[in-house]
């Protein structure tokens, strides 16, 4: 198997405008006002909030579109008892959150979504860069629907998350009526010590079609003990097709959680190039007994990943077949692969274990915008991604497939 190719990395993204933009937005310090909301309210189109003093708040904060609100200083800190969530986007476009600083106060408040929210409707070009997110009561960073809308072009990229209760990030829909999420980047955050859930779950459940996302070099450090024995830090879960996980590294706490999920219907995803440290499984491919619609995985790979200290390198359970699991180097684990209740054909689970090189497998030196994978000179998996750019002509997108056994 050649190994991958990666080219070179683009630039940081910004926010970016399907508008003219005024020649002359205002910044409009935090300071000038005692309430934030009023703040927003009298904001213009492309206006840019400063977070210049501490402000504490009760009630959750509505942004709205074609807004940046910028940290310069100051911090923004859930009050005691304020069951609430923080900076909401609902139904908005062009919203850039940078370097901002939120403590969402966990030990003295209800559940929180601290960033982007459930059920925020249709949404496009959304930034959220640069932030320290801690204790949050649920999610750091959630954008999630069970009602109809479309959540497209958005990044997350170079965030801090300590602390989560659930979730440091949760993006994706389920419900009956039909919505989607696409063409989204999660891209180098740091997510230390979530608490109940995962570090980063991508999802699709029921009507919704979740798709062309990328999850790209963030590291992933759970060392709190979990109050489920079973959570991954990193999940492609349910009905997501033609994603990429790519570069990330994990360390868990111990043996009782898992390093990276593909699970019930995902399609085509790719799992590569990741560095994964003390898991119950390294890596996991599983049809699990709960989420509708029911169905198997297919047709999704893992290759060029590490897995060490782990209980098993890989773990596939209740398959029906199409799944390739090769050139993955495993060390110090007490069992290559482990499996359960599979039927059908069309498995290669091949050419994994200490003796593959590490020189070709877990994060490369730059993430890069695109990766090839090939078996015997043929291309089993690629994909490619762009991270937007300051014009409404460059948003965000990815593409991601496999290509064996199809």
């Amino acid at each position: 198997m050649t190994g991958p190719n990666s080219t070179s990395p683009s630039p940081p993204s910004s926010a970016s405008s399907t508008e003219t933009v005024p020649s002359r937005p205002k910044r409009i310090p935090l300071s000038e006002y005692s309430d934030i909301q009023e703040a927003i309210d009298d904001a213009e189109d492309f206006d840019t909030i400063m977070i210049d003093v501490d402000y504490t708040f009760t009630e959750t904060i509505r942004l709205k579109s074609n807004l940046k609100v910028q940290g310069d200083g100051g911090r923004l800190r859930m009050d005691d008892g304020a069951d609430t969530h923080g900076l909401r986007t609902e139904d908005v476009h062009n919203v850039w959150i940078n370097d901002v600083t939120i403590d969402g106060n966990r030990a003295n408040n209800g559940t929180g979504r601290i960033i982007g929210g459930f059920n925020v409707g249709t949404i496009s070009n959304i930034r959220v860069t640069n932030c320290t997110i801690e204790n949050a009561g649920l999610h750091a960073i959630n954008f999630s629907n069970d009602k109809r809308g479309e959540m497209k072009d958005i990044y997350i990229g170079n965030n801090v998350i300590k602390k989560p209760f659930s979730h440091g990030i949760l993006c994706g829909g389920k419900g009956s009526d039909p919505n989607s999420l696409h063409d989204m980047i999660i891209e180098n955050n740091e997510i230390t010590d979530a608490f109940n859930a995962q570090s980063i779950g991508v999802f699709g459940q029921d009507e919704c079609d979740t798709f062309n996302v990328a999850i790209l070099g963030n590291t992933c450090l759970q060392n709190l003990k979990q109050e489920r024995n079973d959570d991954t830090a990193i999940a492609f879960e349910e009905q997501v097709r033609d994603s990429i996980g790519y570069g990330n590294v994990v360390r868990m706490s111990g043996k009782d959680e898992n390093g990276f999920s593909v699970t019930k219907d995902a399609k085509g995803c790719i799992v590569g190039n990741n560095r994964i440290r003390n898991c119950q499984f390294g890596m996991a491919c599983m049809n699990l007994d709960f989420y509708m619609p029911d169905g198997p995985p297919q047709h999704n790979l893992f290759t060029h990943n590490e897995v060490d200290n782990c209980r098993a390198g890989f773990h596939y359970r209740n398959l029906q077949g199409n799944l390739m699991v090769y050139y993955n180097r495993m060390t110090n684990v007490e069992e290559l692969i482990s499996k359960s209740n599979n039927s059908g054909g069309g498995y290669n689970v091949s050419r994994n274990g200490p003796s593959v090189p590490e020189r070709e497998t877990g994060p490369p030196n730059q993430i890069g915008s695109g990766v090839d994978y090939s078996v015997d000179g043929e291309v089993v998996g690629e994909a490619q991604w762009s991270r937007g750019g300051n014009s409404p002509y460059e948003p965000v997108s990815v593409r991601a497939r496999t290509l064996y056994s199809r």
